[in-house]
């Protein structure tokens, strides 16, 4: 291991100091900072002897740990909660058999050695609503599988009495979505959800661009920690005249798409999608502009789950502004509605009927609506017509913008350049 000179210097200084200050003991801590405080400062020995530290010990061992980071083998497949043990571990160790020699690179090998243990692979299965299979058993997204319920699954796994029951009785009547991850299991749920996320905002816009209404009609809902389960909303009125009872149900909440052999094959074959499935799924994204559509599918993905008609078209405008706002915030309206115009034109230039001013006009009133909701908070002023039509939008662009992706743009200002070079073949029709 090679350890830089000015970490070296940097965290052996913080490293011999926490030897040097007085340590407190259990009773002294919860007296002197309460429970809460005092856990956040405890360090146990192996032999299982808590001691605690001050709040200057406490800032040289978080700058010991950021620095111990940086050089744990392991650490791209944990989260800062793990990290965090396994250098509490080394330094209990070290409390315990007190060195001769205090050497920053034996601290670090026993935070190593100690970031090894909660790693492993982990199969997660979470649950969808909003997707049935027609005569299909699944479907393949990158690293995610959708799938029919296998209560196999379960009976294979060790588990505690009435475990696997209550699990296959919640989970038997949805579709399934189950991906194996690699590391820690706060850092491997962490990551399942991510890539659920953008995984199915990618499917979403899928069937967007599939449907005639767009993604004002699609509402793909995984089960996940702050996401309710679509259901059934049931309401009634009585006649104060007759007093007959009018009972009204929405099925809005459970309707489903149905995925059939044809559209799974038509999406297979469709050749934008492994580029996109791949930006969905990476943990970094190698560039600004791969950072930007991860983004949007997030955005895309929260849009379709939301029941509210206002904020699903914000949202889905959210999905657009990840590609063309930039962060100097100048001129966002006129950037929206080049890049569309561009990246539209460019998906559909043999095709596209669209009078140049009229469709940038479209755009202009369709982002008005979006402001005067988020700036103006204003409601009801947005229906199914105008989510469709921006669901689109975002879908094209985002379609657009991951090929010229692969064409070596890198970044939203490059693309900005390639956008003022497209608008400006642009036949222009004024009105």
């Amino acid at each position: 291991m090679i350890i830089s000179s000015k970490d070296q210097r940097s965290a052996g200084y913080d490293l011999a100091t926490l030897f040097k200050l007085k340590l407190m003991n259990e009773y002294d801590a919860f007296k002197k900072l309460g429970s809460l405080a005092s856990l956040e400062r405890e360090i146990r020995t192996p032999g299982g002897i808590k001691v605690y530290l001050s709040k200057e010990s406490m800032d040289c061992f978080v700058r010991l740990k950021k620095i111990t980071a940086k050089y744990l083998s392991n650490r791209k497949i944990l989260d800062d909660g793990d990290i965090c043990q396994s250098c509490r571990y080394a330094l209990g160790y070290l409390y315990e058999n007190e060195p001769n020699n205090l050497e920053l690179a034996q601290f670090i090998q026993l935070a190593e050695d100690a970031s090894q243990k909660p790693i492993s692979t982990h199969k997660f299965i979470t649950s969808m609503a909003g997707l049935n299979f027609d005569n299909i058993t699944e479907l393949n997204l990158g690293s995610l599988t959708l799938l029919l319920p296998q209560k196999e699954i379960l009976d294979s796994a060790i588990a505690r009495e009435g475990q696997i029951e209550n699990a296959w009785a919640d989970m038997k009547s949805y579709l399934w979505i189950t991906s194996e991850i690699n590391g820690s299991i706060d850092f491997a749920e962490r990551r399942f959800f991510k890539i659920v996320k953008t995984s199915l905002g990618l499917l979403a816009l899928a069937f967007s661009l599939l449907l005639e209404r767009g993604g004002a009609v699609v509402s793909l809902i995984p089960s996940i920690e702050g996401r309710m389960r679509p259901r059934t909303v049931t309401w009634l009125s009585i006649d104060k005249n007759s007093n007959n009872l009018r009972t009204k149900t929405d099925m809005q909440g459970i309707q489903a798409l149905t995925l059939t052999k044809e559209v799974k094959t038509l999406l297979e074959e469709t050749p934008w999608l492994p580029a996109l499935i791949t930006i969905a799924q990476t943990d970094v994204p190698q560039n600004d502009l791969a950072s930007a559509v991860q983004r949007a599918l997030y955005w895309f993905f929260d849009a379709q789950t939301d029941p509210i008609l206002e904020m699903r078209f914000v949202k889905f405008w959210s999905c657009i502004e990840c590609i063309f706002a930039l962060s100097d915030k100048k001129d966002t309206v006129l950037r929206i509605k080049k890049g569309l115009r561009s990246l539209l034109h460019k998906r559909y230039r043999d095709t596209d009927p669209s009078p140049h001013f009229d469709f940038e006009k479209q755009i202009t009133d369709m982002y008005d609506l979006r402001c005067v909701a988020v700036h103006q908070a204003h409601h009801d002023h947005v229906c199914i017509k105008h989510i469709t039509a921006v669901s689109k939008w975002a879908a094209d662009a985002l379609i657009e913008t991951s090929i010229l992706i692969g064409e070596g743009v890198n970044s939203r200002k490059k693309l900005k350049e390639q956008i003022d070079m497209i608008y400006s073949t642009i036949p222009i029709q004024t009105a």
